[in-house]
């Protein structure tokens, strides 16, 4: 070597030295992976369902669970059972006689009137006529007027209230019906009433 020229560093110093640093870039990231690893799922849902159920403001009506909707519920009813009464309104119960409002009914009060005596011969024969009079004989009590009756027709005339009185009747084989009727101050009626066959057979048939 001349003398008076530099010297030069050593080589193995310079690889020393970057092995150093390398070692401590290392450990740097080493240290920064643990402050930043992930924390625990259970620890990080536990806090945050803490954390929300804090801050929920005093007074407030908590939330319906899912699917359902508030107000939605109908009131339970009831209805009144078969045996119940009076359970209908606008209806009166039914009185003593199982009516409502019926007036008990009276009987009219009977004629003053009164047929004693009533006779009629039961049958009549016709002897070859068509139309016939039967004779009645009677007798009445308390009777204004008096009124007969053939076959539900009033036969006219004026009647005595007692005596006899002839009445018209057709001859034709048939029962009749004749009706004597006696009549009080009062418009009210005593009746009696008797059935006379008529025999339109010829004599000596």
């Amino acid at each position: 070597m001349h003398a008076g020229s530099p010297r030069r560093p050593s080589s193995r110093s310079s690889t020393r030295t970057a092995a150093l640093v390398a070692a401590v870039i290392a450990v740097a990231l080493a240290t920064v992976g643990c402050s930043t690893a992930t924390p625990d799922p259970a620890t990080t849902s536990t806090t945050g369902t803490a954390s929300t159920a804090s801050t929920a403001p005093a007074g407030s009506t908590p939330s319906p669970p899912a699917g359902t909707s508030p107000g939605t519920s109908s009131p339970a009813t009831s209805s009144p059972g078969a045996g119940s009464r009076g359970s209908v309104p606008g209806t009166e119960p039914a009185g003593p006689t199982g009516t409502v409002g019926t007036a008990p009914r009276t009987a009219p009060p009977r004629s003053t009137a009164k047929i004693t005596r009533f006779d009629a011969p039961p049958t009549i024969a016709c002897n070859g006529l068509v139309n016939v009079k039967v004779t009645t004989t009677y007798s009445t009590t308390d009777a204004t007027s008096v009124a007969f009756l053939v076959d539900n027709q009033q036969v006219p005339g004026s009647p005595p209230t007692s005596g006899s009185f002839e009445l018209p009747m057709r001859c034709d084989g048939s029962a009749h019906t004749i009706v004597l009727s006696a009549i009080d101050d009062q418009g009210r009626s005593a009746v009696q009433s008797k059935a006379i066959l008529t025999d339109d057979r010829e004599s000596g048939g």
